[in-house]
């Protein structure tokens, strides 16, 4: 069984997640033991981003590391979590609200692709990028 890693590297719509991972430094991170869930938005969900946004995410590192960790939690949620699941928190510190009804949202992100099981935890494939205010954590770590 593959690791989240390489799992996000063998899925064709995820090749800016891959791509944003690498670049933020966070590859080696996730290819730890886990157990992780990924919200992993699509390459579509990142077109769809303001024009200059990844741009300006390539400059800030520390800015886009934290972006990638509002996708990660460091739990194993499938969907089948989602029907009792509410609310949850991100390894950027951040707060997902889960709705289940009438389909699963992540903070307003569609699931699209559920249930990518990985040796080290799960994604779910999102719409939308999961986005924060541009304030960092005084210190620098996450």
């Amino acid at each position: 069984m593959k690791t989240i890693i390489e799992t996000i590297g063998s899925i064709g719509n995820l090749k800016v997640l891959a791509q944003s991972l690498e670049s933020a430094g966070l590859v080696d991170d996730l290819n730890e033991a886990g157990p992780f869930t990924i919200f992993a938005p699509s390459d579509e969900a990142f077109a769809s981003m303001p024009p200059h946004s990844m741009e300006a995410l390539l400059k800030n590192i520390p800015y886009l590391q934290r972006i990638l960790w509002n996708h990660v939690v460091r739990e194993k949620y499938d969907s089948n979590h989602f029907v009792k699941l509410k609310d949850t928190k991100t390894m950027a510190d951040s707060g997902l609200h889960v709705v289940s009804k009438p389909k699963v949202t992540i903070n307003g992100a569609k699931v699209v692709k559920p249930n990518l099981i990985c040796s080290n935890g799960i994604i779910h494939i999102i719409d939308h990028v999961l986005m924060l205010s541009m304030k960092a954590p005084a210190t620098g770590t996450y």
